[in-house]
């Protein structure tokens, strides 16, 4: 639920540069997931279509274009701005993580540490002296 709050308003109200930033890990890690299931998985898979999904041709053209397009954009930003997006990309793949890790080990995702609660505060205020 944190993960989709940060990041609808992150993309209601964050500059364009740092919302492309705060989703881009969404589509990376999936991609990178579906291919590495994909080599392990057997044709009556129950998630099947789901890996098909996310380890095929066009799903990674999609994420390359989007890396792509944030290149661009990071290439016209000042480095205050390269700052937030850095900040905004960490700040979701950690929560990617979590969802992955806790999948992973068959757990119910836990809540996240303090700590990293605070630091992920810092960084989408632009306040990061927690780093």
């Amino acid at each position: 639920m944190a993960y989709s709050q940060y990041l609808i308003a992150t993309a209601a109200t964050a500059p364009l540069e740092e919302a492309i930033a705060a989703v881009l890990p969404c589509f990376w890690i999936y991609r990178e997931a579906g291919q590495s299931i994909a080599v392990h998985a057997t044709e009556n898979n129950p998630y099947m279509r789901w890996i098909d999904t996310y380890s095929s041709q066009e799903f990674s053209d999609g994420t390359e274009l989007a890396i792509s397009i944030l290149d661009k954009v990071a290439n016209q930003c000042h480095k205050s701005s390269l700052v937030r997006m850095q900040n905004a990309f960490e700040y979701s793949t950690i929560f990617e993580w979590h969802f992955w890790n806790d999948a992973y080990n068959m757990k119910l995702f836990r809540k996240i540490h303090l700590t990293e609660i605070e630091k992920m505060e810092a960084i989408s205020t632009g306040h990061s002296s927690l780093n």
